[in-house]
Parts: structure tokens; C-alpha cells; sequence
């Protein structure tokens, strides 16, 4: 993104959408990103899947947090894209 970071995009989702469950996957390894993002209250920091068992990994981590859930998903994230989020912050 060339305006902005991740850790930009969480800071909006989390002052927009404070109940809002949030994931985080990337190529980074760097473990003061991992705290970094778990610090700004992500649910869950996964490096991008590598192999075929990682990705069932992550898939499997996923639908825990969905299962948890009883009013299905991330607390409204199925209605809302990454456009949308930002396209809001740029209006405020």
C-alpha cells in the first residue's frame, strides 16, 4: 500500500470498529511485528502459509474464530471491504 502501512489500517479498524475481530497475515517475520500487532489487539498473527500443511493451519485457525462467534463471523466484516474502511477515514 503506497500511503500507508498495516499497522495504519489496523489503528482506523480498531478506533472505527473497536468490537471488531482482526487478523493478520504476512510475510514478515519479525517478531517485534508480531507484538506490534498483537499490542494494537489483533486476534490472530499468522505468516503467510507456505506449504500445503500450513495453509490447513490456517484455515483451521480461522474457523475456530468463526466458530466462536455466535452471531457468525468477525462481528461484521462480511459487509464491510478494506475499501470501505478507508474510504471512510478519508471522508472524516
Amino acid at each position: 500500500m503506497p500511503q500507508m502501512d498495516g499497522f495504519q489500517v489496523l489503528a482506523i479498524v480498531r478506533r472505527r470498529f473497536p468490537t471488531l475481530r482482526t487478523v493478520v497475515m504476512t510475510g514478515a517475520t519479525e517478531e517485534d511485528l508480531r507484538a506490534r500487532a498483537y499490542s494494537i489487539g489483533v486476534d490472530l498473527y499468522l505468516e503467510k502459509p507456505k506449504t500445503g500443511r500450513e495453509i490447513i493451519f490456517f484455515v483451521d485457525c480461522i474457523e475456530s474464530l468463526l466458530e466462536r462467534e455466535n452471531q457468525g463471523g468477525f462481528r461484521g466484516v462480511q459487509s464491510k471491504t478494506l475499501l470501505d474502511i478507508l474510504q471512510m477515514e478519508c471522508i472524516t
